[in-house]
């Protein structure tokens, strides 16, 4: 009941309509994402993942908090299922950090998933 609520808070039923985050645009119809040229279709994990995270930009999102959102039936076990969906996210949705000489700077509305070492993420805009 507690792990429906908080979805009921985090996801509630009249967003049923394409939601933008600067230059990304999440449509629940298809579960995709489209941001610049590109459409990206996410699987419904990566989907409510990316979702959440950027609902919550700016903000430390934890991983017990993930795990007791999108994992409710085993919020306890450790497992590396949340780390391979932040690392398809990461990828899919260009939220890697560019480093190095050679490099252009970021556009401003350029979004990073940070990890916070042992706590969990934050998405930061660049």
């Amino acid at each position: 009941a507690r792990v429906q609520a908080l979805a009921r808070r985090a996801y509630p039923a009249d967003v049923a309509h394409p939601t933008q985050f600067g230059p990304y645009r999440f449509d629940p119809d298809g579960r995709h994402v489209d941001f610049g040229a590109q459409r990206v279709a996410l699987k419904g994990r990566e989907y409510a993942i990316a979702q959440h995270l950027f609902r919550h930009e700016g903000q430390l999102v934890t991983r017990q908090q993930l795990h007791q959102l999108f994992w409710p039936a085993m919020p306890h076990m450790e497992t590396r299922s949340l780390d391979t969906h932040i690392s398809q996210l990461r990828s899919k949705l260009q939220l890697g950090q560019v480093q190095g000489p050679g490099h252009a700077p970021l556009p401003p509305s350029r979004f990073v998933l940070q990890v916070v070492y042992g706590t969990g993420y934050r998405l930061e805009r660049q």
